[in-house]
């Protein structure tokens, strides 16, 4: 089933992710403190997920269902 997912930039890009086809992953790679390894967040506030805006998803979602 398609999912579209959000994820943080604590990890490398390729670390995680749903597997096959049809999914849509957001993720903000273009934060300072991406990649950080930090099993909680204590220099950024989340910055790598609170700069996915509510917009991204709705729209994000809105394309998924589209293609299905």
């Amino acid at each position: 089933t398609p999912c579209v997912a959000v994820f943080g930039a604590r990890e490398p890009g390729a670390s995680w992710h749903p597997y096959g086809p049809g999914h849509v992953v957001l993720r903000r790679d273009d934060v300072p403190c991406a990649n950080c390894y930090l099993t909680e967040c204590t220099s950024e506030a989340l910055r790598c997920l609170t700069a996915i805006s509510v917009a991204d998803v709705w729209t994000a979602c809105r394309r998924s269902l589209e293609a299905a």
